[in-house]
């Protein structure tokens, strides 16, 4: 982000109640553009808006009316640090809120007017910023569903509607046991301290997410653990597939790891490329969830995996699949993280730029 030219600066301290109309109402407090609306009452605590159309507010909300800030300035402070560590400052044990009479008599700096609208500006810019970039995101996970749609065969046909040019074979019936390694895992001693603190990874299904690779567990197992429990080492490239909990979450690993007993994952022979068969994901998916059974909590065991039916074309068409699909998790991994260091550097500015 570019440095900010600061205006003539008069800065005082003021009560933030002073700065703004708080409103209120019995049955609905009345908003108007350029007011700015906070919410007040967990687990809504934190949420803001700053309409540009008028509209009633429950009383979920703070309805704040600026007076003597710049309204974009005042939308600005109540993201900052330092509003949201008084704001968090909640009362009330059945229905904890935060407390008016805590924010409204606490002091900030004010800035002077021409600066006050600086700032709101430039935090509207960073907003419109990440906002764009989560318009982007959501398009490229759209179009990607859509060609998951259109480029696999619908459940009863042997061809999907759109192939690669080139490419005219039916696609054949296989069960996933055929063309990968299913492998389960397991836990060492936890009691044992000579299992753990090693230098391999360990997964457990909470730490896979949408990430197409994972890059390191938060424990990790030594060499002696992994030999004196269930687990095995997969080799790099293998793709674990949760089996219980949230079942059917995917991603490959980029280094030979372990897994806890909550995964079945996926190690590719050769008569599948291994891109895929990660973009045969919501497929496997649907099957694991469809099969998965138990009394103390639902799982999907390696044996019914194994039996999960899968169309499959020759390993040259596979591979351009693949390919399409692996660009799509790229593209949308970039995204990701443009939002993340756009959020990241607002963050940081709402922390220097307010006092």
């Amino acid at each position: 982000m570019p440095a900010v030219e600061y205006e003539d600066v008069e800065a005082g301290r003021g009560a933030l109640a002073t700065s703004f109309t708080f409103k209120e109402g019995k049955s609905g407090i009345r908003f108007e553009p350029g007011d700015v609306l906070y919410g007040k009452l967990r687990p809504y605590l934190g949420n803001r808006l700053k309409p540009d159309f008028r509209g009633v507010a429950v009383g979920d909300w703070w309805v704040l009316a600026p007076s003597s800030v710049a309204s974009s300035f005042l939308f600005s402070l109540i993201q900052s640090p330092w509003f949201v560590t008084v704001a968090n400052q909640s009362s009330g044990s059945k229905m904890p809120r935060a407390d008016w009479k805590l924010v409204g008599s606490a002091a900030f700096g004010v800035p002077s007017l021409p600066e006050q609208r600086r700032i709101g500006e430039f935090f509207s810019a960073i907003d419109n910023l990440i906002a764009a970039a989560e318009r982007q995101e959501t398009l490229l996970r759209q179009k990607k569903q859509a060609y998951l749609q259109l480029m696999f065969p619908k459940e009863g046909e042997t061809e999907p509607l759109v192939r690669f040019a080139g490419f005219n074979e039916q696609w054949q019936q296989r069960q996933l046991g055929e063309v990968a390694e299913i492998v389960g895992g397991g836990t060492p001693d936890s009691s044992n301290a000579d299992y753990w603190d090693g230098d391999i990874d360990w997964y457990i299904p909470s730490e896979i997410g949408e990430s197409r690779i994972v890059q390191a567990s938060a424990r990790k197992i030594t060499r002696e653990g992994l030999n004196h429990s269930s687990a095995r080492l997969l080799p790099a490239g293998s793709i674990l597939f949760t089996s219980r909990a949230s079942i059917g979450l995917m991603a490959f690993i980029s280094h030979p790891s372990a897994t806890n007993q909550g995964f079945q994952s996926l190690i590719p022979n050769g008569e599948v490329d291994p891109d895929f068969l990660y973009a045969l994901g919501p497929c496997i998916s649907r099957y694991a969830k469809k099969h998965a059974a138990g009394s103390t909590f639902i799982e999907i065991s390696g044996s019914s995996l194994a039996k999960a039916p899968l169309r499959i074309p020759r390993l040259p068409e596979q591979r351009l699949i693949g390919q399409l699909f692996s660009t799509f998790d790229k593209i949308i991994s970039a995204a990701e993280q443009q939002i993340e260091s756009l959020q990241m550097s607002k963050a940081a500015y709402l922390q220097r730029m307010f006092i």
